[in-house]
């Protein structure tokens, strides 16, 4: 028994992690299976799960833990020490009883009945919840739209060092929309996804799914070039609302490309992922002409490095502060809540029932007026960020069915337990 105590006390010291956090062993896929799943895509003219019904949680799956196999990707490779994410369990999370759309039941029973794959809480910068039911902690998961947030990260710290104003239109950065119906819209209207161009990827599917099939070399030309030649929304002027759309955060990773002159994985590389001591390489899609994709596969253990930066406890992860004061408070308190309207609210409401959020910004699909700051993902992806709780919330879902009532929103019981106070002290 001892020895058995001594040889767990070894695991936690290198970072293994306790028992409670390793993976729940599920079905392994087939060849027959992951044939077929390879079929599938190679007849479909759009990125995996792009926008396409789907309800199967073990295809959704194997294709967000193996998106190598079906998007070319760059390397976004980390370096240097590993930032360690010191455990200090609280068996009491797991324990508490939430409101869930199919009704009262604990943390720990929600996160084994819903399609989720993963779930990190980090108080003070250390683990206070982890499991992994439906994958390994070492797992590269896509995020889908939480990714938007590192582009606008980059971005922000461009506004920091004095290289890009906001306030100014995007061709001053990127010279090939100067001659577009780009040009003219400001960098901020692009963060906060109210560029006003023509097409929306919550209210107008039909540009997302062309937009992939771009990424994926489908369509004839450069992505760079489709992007470019879109057209602005002539009823919906840019600063008017916030509509949803991966135009603005493609133009974002343009941004950060162009003023860096490296490629997108490059700059991520350079700029955040040895800068955080993140454990593993991340991957990013491009296209055949090297276009990047916001979407970035990674492990849920970085992606809450990543929140980390937005919290007191940034040290943890970073010699320097990578999220300023300055474009925290930015994000946080100097939002345009006029922006929120439409079916952004309505998302916004079933994700947080009860709860009021105040404004969008820099990429964040919901600012609460304590600060608190949201992004989620498509498929059950979340990353929740609470500087004043020191708090952040990260996860990993299999369930592109959006619509049923057992779809994964985990952000709304980590909404109730931080309202019940679980981490104020």
């Amino acid at each position: 028994m001892r020895h058995a105590l001594n040889v767990a006390a070894l695991l936690l010291a290198m970072g293994a992690g306790p028992l409670a956090a390793q993976p729940t062993p599920t079905p392994t896929p087939t060849p027959a299976q992951v044939q077929a799943w390879h079929a599938l895509r190679e007849a479909s003219p759009y990125l995996p799960f792009s926008g396409a019904a789907s309800e199967d949680a073990e295809e959704f799956r194997y294709e967000s833990l193996h998106s190598g196999e079906f998007l070319t990707s760059a390397r976004i490779a980390r370096g240097g020490p590993v930032a360690a994410l010191p455990y200090a369990l609280r068996p009491e999370i797991g324990a508490a009883r939430v409101q869930t759309r199919l009704g009262a039941m604990t943390v720990d029973q929600f996160v084994e009945r819903f399609p989720m794959d993963g779930v990190l809480i980090l108080h003070h910068g250390r683990i206070v919840y982890e499991r992994y039911p439906k994958m390994r902690a070492d797992d590269a998961h896509l995020t889908y739209s939480v990714s938007k947030v590192i582009p606008a990260l980059l971005v922000a710290e461009l506004v920091d060092l004095g290289r890009v104003d906001p306030r100014l239109g995007i061709e001053h950065y990127i010279p090939r929309l100067a001659h577009s119906q780009w040009a003219g819209v400001t960098v901020q209207n692009i963060l906060d996804m109210a560029s006003g161009m023509q097409k929306t990827g919550l209210e107008d599917d039909a540009w997302e799914d062309e937009f992939w099939a771009s990424m994926m070399g489908r369509l004839p030309g450069s992505t760079y070039d489709y992007v470019a030649a879109m057209q602005r929304n002539p009823e919906i002027p840019q600063g008017t609302d916030f509509e949803y759309g991966t135009q603005n955060s493609f133009v974002l990773a343009w941004l950060v490309e162009t003023m860096w002159k490296r490629p997108f994985a490059d700059v991520v590389s350079d700029r955040l992922w040895t800068r955080i001591g993140a454990e593993h390489d991340a991957l990013v899609g491009v296209s055949p002409d090297g276009a990047p994709h916001p979407r970035i596969a990674m492990t849920l253990r970085d992606l809450g490095r990543v929140g980390l930066l937005y919290t007191p406890s940034w040290r943890m992860v970073s010699r320097t502060r990578l999220v300023s004061k300055a474009a925290l408070h930015r994000t946080q308190f100097e939002g345009r809540p006029a922006l929120l309207k439409g079916i952004e609210v309505d998302l916004n409401e079933r994700s947080f029932p009860g709860s009021r959020i105040d404004h969008n910004g820099w990429q964040w699909d919901a600012v609460f007026g304590d600060g608190t700051m949201w992004k989620s993902g498509f498929g059950g992806q979340g990353l929740m960020v609470s500087p004043q709780h020191d708090l952040v919330v990260a996860f990993f879902g299999s369930w592109p069915a959006t619509g049923r009532p057992d779809y994964n929103r985990f952000q709304w019981l980590a909404r109730q337990l931080v309202e019940r106070g679980y981490f104020d002290r």
